[in-house]
């Protein structure tokens, strides 16, 4: 065999190995858009609860699809229709079903711009991060269905990891502007020391250290012109 050749055999084998990891590393569209329509019309979870689970996911699912490439103006249209469709389900204007039917949608619509971009699923790092656990994540992947009671719970966890994380504030851990220091931290002007300790004029000496003619001795010292003799 040929150098050429084992290396070719080589990065096919390689490119073997790493194929699997990188499917098993994303989960496909459809089935995010089937949990977020089962987490909108979740009947035994609270209205407050499905509100920001759902708001949570979305946020970290557009924010990622920005992230690879698609067009915020496009995006942002999704929110909005999904802010406005939100607000219709808290004040009890839409039936769970038509809300469902509308978040899953979005969630479509979502899909042809991430198609459009060339992406086909969502990383399961995305998921963890929005929170659904490794089980859900696992039935999601296999196209396993997730009982009522564990779309409940499932939406609970994700809705307390979003609240969490809003209390949690990201300007903590951005430090500025406090942790910044300046101008407290870059010493004022009474710290640095000028005016007052580089000493004013008096302390400079002149004029009166200088000596003043009065401490020369002439006139008076050097004697008058009567003290030479008169004619």
């Amino acid at each position: 065999m040929s150098p050429l050749v084992r290396k070719a055999v080589l990065l096919l084998v390689l490119l073997c190995a790493i194929a699997p990891v990188v499917v098993a590393g994303t989960v496909g569209f459809e089935p995010v858009t089937k949990l977020l329509r089962l987490i909108a019309t979740a009947e035994n979870a609270d209205k407050e609860t499905v509100a920001t689970a759902l708001a949570g996911f979305m946020e970290q699912l557009v924010r990622f699809l920005e992230t690879q490439g698609v067009p915020s103006e496009a995006s942002e249209r999704v929110v909005e229709e999904f802010e406005r469709a939100l607000e219709e389900f808290l004040a009890d204007r839409t039936t769970a079903d038509d809300f469902g039917q509308e978040i899953a949608a979005l969630a479509r619509g979502l899909q042809e711009l991430a198609g459009e971009r060339g992406i086909r699923g969502l990383p399961v790092e995305i998921l963890q991060r929005i929170g659904v656990d490794t089980e859900a994540i696992e039935a999601l992947r296999e196209g396993k269905e997730l009982s009522p009671e564990e779309i409940v719970e499932l939406a609970r966890k994700i809705a307390e990891r979003v609240i969490a994380e809003k209390e949690a504030g990201p300007s903590e851990e951005a430090g500025p502007p406090e942790d910044a220091g300046p101008p407290e931290k870059a010493a004022p002007p009474e710290e640095a020391g000028p005016p007052e300790d580089a000493g004013p004029p008096e302390e400079a000496g002149p004029p009166e250290k200088a000596g003043p003619p009065e401490d020369a001795g002439p006139p008076e010292e050097a004697g008058p012109p009567g003290d030479k003799g008169k004619p």
